[in-house]
């Protein structure tokens, strides 16, 4: 994707942002620790992790970023069958429906069509195992994110063999830069799940 994102000036990715932003402060869910909706907490968030990991990405891998669960709340996932699925049934709408959200929001912004259209296609997950270096560096925040800031949680209730599914599946998604990040930061983690990425990480098989 990166290769076809023509320049865009600083003011109109601003622009762009900013328009984002405040969409996620219309999200009715408030963040568990308040002072934020749950939709902005989770895109500075992933953000951050994205920033962290390549630097400074590209305007479409930026603004998709800022868009990866758009307006999300508009799709609950309930409103789909149980079971796997109906869950992918739920992401693949999710998905486009935050795909759509974000191409009105970016055609009111100075933004090239080029970089709306490849934003979209992030958002939709096209690129994915495509060899896109941008799809794989917003696929690589987002678990990243997942494992400091969602599994701790995630994780009460399950045994320890549906955490560990869950997480060999998170780390298949993941880049060889991504899984050493995470790697270096199993110390951040709660004790208790320290081994159970140590043994994804050093490639055991998940029951």
């Amino acid at each position: 994707m990166a290769d076809s994102d023509p320049a865009a000036s600083a003011a109109a990715i601003a622009d762009a942002v900013a328009r984002l932003r405040a969409e996620h402060a219309r999200d009715p869910r408030a963040a568990p620790d308040g002072g934020a909706t749950v939709s902005e907490r989770y895109h500075q968030e992933l953000v951050a992790e994205l920033i962290a990991l390549v630097g400074e990405p590209s305007p479409a891998l930026l603004l998709a970023a800022w868009a990866q669960h758009l307006r999300r709340w508009e799709v609950p996932r309930d409103g789909f069958d149980p079971g796997r699925a109906g869950y992918l049934r739920w992401r693949k709408a999710a998905a486009a429906h935050q795909a759509e959200a974000a191409c009105r929001i970016l055609s009111a912004c100075p933004v090239p069509p080029a970089v709306r259209d490849a934003v979209a296609a992030l958002v939709r997950k096209e690129g994915l195992g495509r060899g896109d270096p941008d799809a794989q560096a917003l696929e690589d925040a987002a678990c990243l994110r997942f494992l400091v800031r969602d599994l701790e949680g995630f994780a009460q209730g399950r045994p320890p063999s549906a955490v560990r599914r869950v997480l060999a599946k998170t780390w298949r998604k993941m880049s060889p830069r991504a899984r050493a990040v995470a790697v270096a930061r199993a110390q951040t983690l709660p004790e208790h799940l320290r081994p159970l990425l140590g043994d994804i990480a050093h490639g055991e098989p998940a029951p």
